[in-house]
């Protein structure tokens, strides 16, 4: 499954109007159809250790499943706390070991200016992981591609075997 996101990606940094949080849900909405509550958030809610992700998850159908690398699913949700006591921060998993998240603006990261990014899920993401959520409505169809006939790929003498059995 392919998410579409790349229409969110010119937004600039707004605590409480376009930041980590309003990029998931903006996603799960075009994505998904799924409408996440837009919480009030205190400015800095996290030094004051409201664990903003980890209360509301179960109340808008998330569960926390277990990290693995080879298991997360496009839509799964990496909790985050960069610099912080308690997770602060989300980021969507597009799959490819990539996700799509949007940090305030960094001095460190300049590039950045603020925007949405996608990057590894190594490095700063999977450091500060604290908690991977999967919503329970969102069902993944892997995509398999064109199915193969085997029997054109087979050998003379098995295809007649296969097409004639009593020859």
């Amino acid at each position: 499954m392919t998410l579409r996101y790349e229409h969110l990606m010119d937004r600039e940094f707004v605590f409480g109007k376009t930041d980590c949080l309003t990029l998931v849900r903006d996603i799960y909405r075009d994505n998904f159809g799924i409408a996440i509550t837009n919480y009030a958030r205190p400015t800095a809610f996290w030094e004051h250790g409201f664990n903003l992700y980890i209360q509301f998850q179960e109340r808008e159908g998330f569960k926390i499943v277990d990290y693995d690398p080879f298991g997360m699913q496009p839509g799964d949700v990496f909790v985050c706390a960069i610099m912080t006591k308690v997770p602060a921060h989300a980021a969507v998993y597009l799959g490819d070991g990539r996700v799509v998240h949007h940090l305030p603006p960094s001095e460190r990261q300049p590039a950045r200016r603020g925007r949405p990014s996608v990057d590894p899920v190594k490095g700063l993401i999977r450091n500060t992981l604290c908690a991977c959520l999967r919503h329970g409505d969102v069902v993944v169809k892997e995509e398999l591609g064109e199915p193969v006939n085997l029997i054109e790929s087979a050998p003379d003498f098995i295809k007649r075997r296969l097409l004639c059995p009593s020859a």
